[in-house]
């Protein structure tokens, strides 16, 4: 669940796709979308192919809230909601994941996207 304050939301059915598109888009960011590049800085992703993307079928069922209060200050009381629901998904992804390895003091993570396979190398670093 996610909950957003965007004001009055001028269409309420589109503001609720955008904070849970943008809501996947951050988790796709924090977790598969590797973008691979050679020592000279040139991307190595020739399409989408290689780089993955999350779709519906790779979440579980999200609810998005809404916040509606008027904002005064906004067009017809509404408040920007393009870019809100992909900052607060990565940093929150990987805290999970950390407290899943054992907590930031076993396992200190310290970028993204930190993949399935991330996770079970870091495991294998307990290991050996």
């Amino acid at each position: 669940m996610s909950s957003f304050d965007v004001g009055t939301p001028v269409d309420y059915n589109i503001v609720v796709g955008q904070m849970e598109g943008g809501f996947l888009q951050g988790i796709g960011y924090a977790s598969i979308e590797k973008m691979d590049y050679d020592n000279k800085g040139r991307i190595r992703n020739n399409s989408f192919t290689d780089y993955l993307v999350p779709t519906s079928m790779d979440v579980p069922n999200m609810k998005a809230v809404m916040h509606v209060e008027e904002y005064p200050d906004g067009p017809y009381g509404a408040k920007g909601a393009g870019e809100l629901p992909l900052v607060a998904p990565p940093p929150a992804y990987i805290e999970a994941v950390e407290q899943a390895l054992g907590g930031a003091s076993v396992h200190p993570l310290s970028r993204i996207p930190f993949s399935t396979e991330d996770v079970i190398l870091e495991l294998n670093k307990e290991v050996s």
